[in-house]
């Protein structure tokens, strides 16, 4: 309940409890409460700490995978474009679409890294499929127009 009003260090405190109280919980339980614990991190903006719970979750290698593991990929990948290393995001990305390839979300952030890089083609070609694949999200129609216009200006 905490996650989703925003006080993130009283959600953070409380899936801390969690992990401490049951330590031989099911994986998956595990699982989804370093998930929600690295969600309250990024979101807190306390990068490391999100990254590690995200590692520690993809660690776990579910078999069959967890149903959010695109989700982890990707917030990973958010989390190390915060600390601007774009090549772990990148193969983050890479990752969360390797599960599902039709994963939009994925797409953008992909593109904004490519972005961030000077890829501008790579970035208009990701930000492109996101805005196919969900084309009611503003700021992937947003991402293509910026880049669309970035890639006129440096032709002319």
């Amino acid at each position: 309940a905490y996650l989703e009003n925003r006080p993130y260090n009283e959600a953070i405190n409380d899936f801390t409890k969690a992990l401490e109280i049951c330590p031989k919980a099911d994986k998956s339980t595990k699982f989804s409460i370093l998930e929600s614990r690295g969600n309250s991190y990024h979101a807190s903006n306390k990068n490391d700490a999100a990254i590690k719970d995200f590692s520690d979750a993809i660690e776990m290698k579910l078999n069959p995978p967890h149903k959010n593991m695109k989700y982890v990929y990707n917030n990973r990948g958010w989390v190390w474009q915060n600390k601007e290393d774009y090549q772990k995001a990148l193969k983050d990305y890479y990752a969360a679409l390797a599960i599902d390839p039709a994963f939009a979300p994925s797409y953008y952030g992909r593109a904004v890294a490519w972005h961030k890089l000077g890829n501008l083609p790579r970035a208009l070609e990701d930000a492109k499929e996101a805005l196919k694949l969900e084309p009611e999200i503003k700021k992937y129609d947003d991402l293509v127009f910026e880049l669309r216009s970035k890639m006129k200006k440096y032709k002319e």
